[in-house]
């Protein structure tokens, strides 16, 4: 018998735990950084749904893809941000992954793509 993951892994429930438990409270970051934080991971949500139609109720695990990720950082290119916020937003994402990796080891590989794509130089 195959095992079947649950591919929505509970996307939500882990991004406003990360949000509003697990930023604040663990690693005591100020209001401003938990803002810049979720400003960073809006503009992910965002180019899912102009690069790919993903709106925000359908989204998933999976479409944290290395793939995607890397269309991301060409769009933020073509957006106008310069090199460091693309590298700023980047880290966000990394940083929400790795938690959430922490949080359910089957999201590991999910980190691992996101980890694999190279920041950009400054």
């Amino acid at each position: 018998m195959k095992y079947n993951r649950k591919k929505d892994k509970d996307f939500w429930l882990l991004a406003r735990s990360y949000l509003h438990d697990y930023m604040p409270a663990v690693r005591n970051l100020s209001d401003k950084s938990v803002a810049a934080y979720k400003q960073s991971l809006k503009t992910y949500l965002t180019f899912l749904e102009e690069a790919n139609s993903l709106t925000e109720d359908r989204v998933i695990f999976d479409a944290f893809t290395r793939d995607n990720i890397k269309e991301y950082v060409t769009w933020l290119k073509g957006k106008g941000f310069s090199a460091k916020t693309i590298n700023l937003k980047m880290t966000a994402i990394r940083s929400f992954l790795k938690y959430c990796s922490e949080e359910d080891f089957e999201l590991r590989g999910v980190y691992t793509d996101a980890c694999s794509v190279k920041k950009m130089r400054e």
